[in-house]
C-alpha cells in the first residue's frame, strides 16, 4: 500500500502542472516580502517563462528579477543579465526603455564598468529629458566621468599608469576579490602589483627572454588565439544580418515548433471497485457535487481538492486520463473508465484551452537567434575554405594513418 500511494502522489505531481504567470508573481512577491529574495527570484523566473505572459509583464518581471538580485542579493552579474533580456524585447522607442538605460548604468557602475555605465546614463540624459532618472543620470555620467579621467597615478621609468589603466585593473577582478582593492590600503597594494609587472616585463625585455623557445611559443599561441577571435568578429559577426522576411518565412516553415498542447481542467474520481464507481456515478447523475464525491471516495491524493488536476496534456499518464480529457467537453462527465492498473475512474472536464500556436512577436528574438547562428556557421565554413583558396597549403601527412611523410 505504502509503495503504491507513493507512486499515486509521483502521477498525481506530475500532472498538477504549471501554475499561471499571475499566481507565480504573486507568490513572489509575498516570498520577497518576507525577505526570501532567493526563492522570489526562482518563482519569477518560472513565471517569465510560462507561455501565456504579456510581453509588458514579461518586461516588468524581468527588471524586478534584476532589481532583486542587484539590490538584495548582490549579484550584479545577474542582474546585468536580466535588463539585457528585458531591453531586448522592445526598441529604444518604448516609453519605459530609460528604465532599462538607467539600471544599466546602476550595475555597470556596480561591476566596475564606468565607461559602459557612463554610456548607459548619457543615453538616459539625452534620449529620455522627461525620465524620471534625468537628474539621477547626469549625476551617473559626471561620476563615471571623475573615475574615468586619465590621470596619471605613477610613471615608470618615464611611461605613465594612468588612473583609468588602474581602474581597468580593478573592474577586471571578480566582484568577491575587487572589495579589497576599493580600500585604500587596497589600492596601494594594487598600484604595486602594476608597478612591478611594469618593472618585472621591462627587465625581461632587457634580458630578451622573449627569444626563448618556450616564450615564443607561449606568445605565438596567444597571439593566434585574438587574433582568430578578431578575425571571426570582423568577418563573421560583423557581416551576418537577419531580416524581417527570414524570420517571418522561418515561423511559417517551422510552425509546428512552435505549438502549444491544448491543456484542460478536470476532476477526477478513482476507486478500486467498479460496482462503487457505478454508484457513485449514479450519485453525480442525480445532482450530488462532483468534487464532494471526490472527497469522499477517491483514492488518489488529489481528491482532498476535490479530484482537481490542472495542466492536463495529451501526454498526462495514466494514459486513459489523456484521453477522456479530451474526448469529453467541458462540463461533461464521463462514465466508468476501467484503468490499466485495475482502478475505475470517473472524469469530468472543467475548462478546456485549445491548442495554439507561439505568436511571432513571442519567437521571435529566438528564431532571429537560430538564424544568425546557422549565418555565422555557414559564413565561417565557407570564409575558411577560401582561405584555403586564397593560401598555399600543402598537407605532408597521411590523414588516415596519420603517418609523416618527408617532402621532396
Amino acid at each position: 500500500m505504502k509503495a503504491r500511494f507513493a507512486l499515486l502522489m509521483l502521477i498525481a505531481v506530475s500532472l498538477a502542472g504549471a501554475a499561471s504567470y499571475k499566481n507565480l508573481e504573486k507568490e513572489a512577491r509575498e516570498l520577497a516580502k518576507k525577505g526570501m529574495y532567493q526563492k522570489a527570484v526562482e518563482l519569477y523566473k518560472k513565471a517569465v517563462n510560462e507561455s501565456d505572459i504579456p510581453r509588458k509583464k514579461k518586461f516588468d518581471l524581468l527588471l524586478e528579477i534584476a532589481d532583486i538580485s542587484l539590490d538584495k542579493l548582490n549579484q550584479p552579474d545577474s542582474a546585468l543579465h536580466y535588463v539585457l533580456e528585458a531591453k531586448s524585447l522592445f526598441s529604444d522607442k518604448f516609453s519605459r526603455m530609460d528604465e532599462v538605460y538607467y539600471r544599466l548604468g546602476v550595475i555597470y557602475e556596480a561591476l566596475g564598468k564606468y565607461v559602459d555605465a557612463a554610456k548607459s546614463y548619457e543615453k538616459v540624459a539625452t534620449r529620455y529629458r522627461n525620465s524620471k532618472y534625468y537628474e539621477d543620470a547626469l549625476d551617473g555620467v559626471e561620476r563615471c566621468f571623475k573615475k574615468n579621467f586619465k590621470e596619471y597615478v605613477a610613471i615608470v621609468d618615464g611611461e605613465p599608469i594612468t588612473k583609468l589603466e588602474f581602474d581597468e585593473q580593478i573592474e577586471k577582478l571578480p566582484p568577491f576579490a575587487r572589495k579589497r582593492y576599493e580600500t585604500p590600503e587596497g589600492k596601494r597594494d594594487l598600484l604595486n602589483i602594476l608597478i612591478e609587472r611594469k618593472l618585472m616585463v621591462k627587465e625581461a625585455e632587457a634580458k630578451k627572454l622573449y627569444l626563448k623557445s618556450n616564450v615564443r611559443k607561449q606568445l605565438e599561441d596567444a597571439r593566434a588565439r585574438i587574433l582568430q577571435r578578431a578575425l571571426y568578429e570582423e568577418e563573421v559577426k560583423k557581416r551576418v544580418k537577419v531580416s524581417e522576411d527570414e524570420v517571418k518565412k522561418y515561423y511559417q516553415e517551422h510552425k509546428e515548433e512552435f505549438k502549444v498542447p491544448g491543456k484542460a481542467k478536470v476532476r477526477r474520481i478513482v476507486v478500486k471497485d467498479k460496482k462503487l464507481a457505478e454508484e457513485i456515478l449514479k450519485k453525480i447523475h442525480n445532482g450530488e457535487p462532483f468534487d464532494s464525491l471526490a472527497m469522499k471516495y477517491s483514492i488518489t491524493p488529489d481528491a482532498k481538492k476535490g479530484g482537481l488536476l490542472t495542466g492536463i496534456t495529451s501526454q498526462a499518464r495514466p494514459k486513459e486520463l489523456a484521453t477522456w480529457a479530451f474526448k469529453l467537453k467541458p462540463g461533461e462527465v464521463s462514465g466508468v473508465i476501467p484503468l490499466s492498473d485495475g482502478n475505475y475512474m470517473i472524469l469530468k472536464v472543467e475548462s478546456m484551452e485549445p491548442p495554439r500556436y507561439k505568436t511571432l512577436d513571442e519567437v521571435k528574438m529566438l528564431i532571429m537567434n537560430r538564424i544568425k547562428r546557422q549565418k555565422e556557421r555557414e559564413l565561417w565554413e565557407k570564409f575558411k575554405k577560401e582561405l584555403y583558396k586564397k593560401h598555399e597549403v600543402e598537407i605532408l601527412i597521411d590523414t588516415t594513418g596519420m603517418n609523416g611523410q618527408k617532402k621532396g
